[in-house]
C-alpha cells in the first residue's frame, strides 16, 4: 500500500488499475493527431503543393478513360507523378497505421471502463477483437503497399520501358494494388462492428453520455456506406471512388478524431468516478476463506461466553 499527501493509502492493485486509463487517454489524443496529420499529407498530395511533378491536370472521367485504354503517353506521365509522391504515400500509410494502433490502445482502456461499470461480456468478445483486426489489416496494408510502391516507382524510373512494357507494368501494379480495395472493405466492416459494440455497451452500462452513443452510430452509418463504395468500384469506379473518398474524409478528419478526443477526456477523468475508485481485493483461495470463517466463529463464541 502507498500513502498520498493526505495520509490516505492506495493499494498497489488500484494503481495498476488506473494506469491503463491514463495510457488510453494519451493514446486517444495522439491517435486523433495522427489521423489529422495523415489526411493533411493526403491533401498536400492531391493539391500538388511541393510535388516535383504535378498530377495530370485533366478531368476525372478523362483520367479514368485514358487509364482504361492504357494510353502509353498518359501512363508514362502517371508513373512520373507516382514516383514523385512515393515517399509521401508511404508516410500517409504509416501515419494511418500508427493512428489505428493507438486507437486500439484507447479502445482497450475503454473496454476496462465498461467492465468496471458492469459492462456486458461483449466487451472482450467483440469490442477489442474488432479493433485489433482493423489495426492488423492496417499493418498488413502498410507492409505490402510500401514494397509495391517503392519497387514500382524505381522500375518506372530506372528501366527503359517501351509501350508494351509500360502497359505490362501498369497491369501488374493494378493487380497487386487491387487487394487494397478488399482490405479497406474489411477495415470498414471491423470499424462498423466495433463501433456498434461500443454503442451497445454504453447504452447498457451508461458509462458515457447518450450523445457519445449517437456519435458511434454515425461512424457505423458511414462505415456501411464506405463498405458499399469499396464493393461498387468494379461497377462504377469514378462514382464509387468519389463516395469512398468523401466517407474517408468525414470519418478520418471529423467523426473519428472527435470520438477519440471525447473518449480521451473521459478516460482522463475516470479517477474521480465511483466505479473506478472501488478497492480491488485479491482473490482468496479456499483455505484462506476457511481460516477467516473459523476466526469469525471463534470471535462469536467468545462474545457469547462473555454475555453468560
Amino acid at each position: 500500500r502507498m500513502a498520498d499527501g493526505n495520509g490516505a493509502t492506495t493499494s498497489t492493485m488500484e494503481i495498476k488499475r488506473r494506469l491503463p486509463y491514463w495510457w488510453g487517454a494519451i493514446a486517444s489524443f495522439f491517435s486523433a493527431l495522427f489521423f489529422f496529420l495523415g489526411f493533411l499529407l493526403s491533401a498536400i498530395r492531391w493539391s500538388g503543393v511541393g510535388n516535383a511533378i504535378p498530377r495530370p491536370k485533366i478531368s476525372e472521367r478523362e483520367y479514368f478513360q485514358r487509364w482504361l485504354n492504357l494510353d502509353p503517353d498518359f501512363l508514362r506521365t502517371l508513373w512520373k507523378y507516382r514516383a514523385s509522391v512515393a515517399d509521401l504515400e508511404i508516410a500517409m500509410d504509416a501515419l494511418g497505421t500508427i493512428a489505428f494502433l493507438l486507437l486500439l490502445a484507447s479502445v482497450s482502456s475503454l473496454a476496462d471502463a465498461f467492465e468496471s461499470n458492469g459492462g456486458h461480456k461483449a466487451t472482450k468478445t467483440l469490442l477489442v477483437p474488432c479493433f485489433t483486426a482493423a489495426a492488423v489489416l492496417m499493418v498488413v496494408d502498410l507492409t505490402f503497399n510500401a514494397g509495391t510502391t517503392t519497387t514500382a516507382a524505381w522500375m518506372s524510373q530506372r528501366w527503359i520501358l517501351d509501350d508494351a512494357a509500360i502497359r505490362s507494368l501498369e497491369i501488374s501494379y493494378i493487380l497487386i494494388e487491387s487487394r487494397g480495395v478488399w482490405l479497406f472493405a474489411m477495415e470498414w466492416i471491423f470499424l462498423g462492428v466495433g463501433m456498434t459494440t461500443a454503442a451497445y455497451l454504453n447504452h447498457t452500462s451508461r458509462t458515457l453520455t447518450g450523445k457519445w452513443t449517437i456519435l458511434c452510430q454515425c461512424i457505423v452509418l458511414m462505415s456501411i456506406i464506405g463498405f458499399g463504395a469499396e464493393c461498387a468500384r468494379l461497377r462504377s469506379w469514378v462514382v464509387a471512388s468519389a463516395v469512398d473518398t468523401f466517407v474517408a474524409v468525414v470519418v478520418g478528419v471529423l467523426l473519428l478524431p472527435t470520438w477519440l478526443l471525447w473518449t480521451g477526456f473521459f478516460l482522463k477523468g475516470l479517477e474521480g468516478r465511483d466505479f473506478h475508485s472501488r478497492p480491488v481485493e485479491p482473490p482468496k483461495d479456499g483455505l484462506h476463506a476457511q481460516r477467516e470463517q473459523a476466526a469469525r466463529d471463534a470471535v462469536a463464541r467468545e462474545n457469547e461466553m462473555a454475555q453468560i
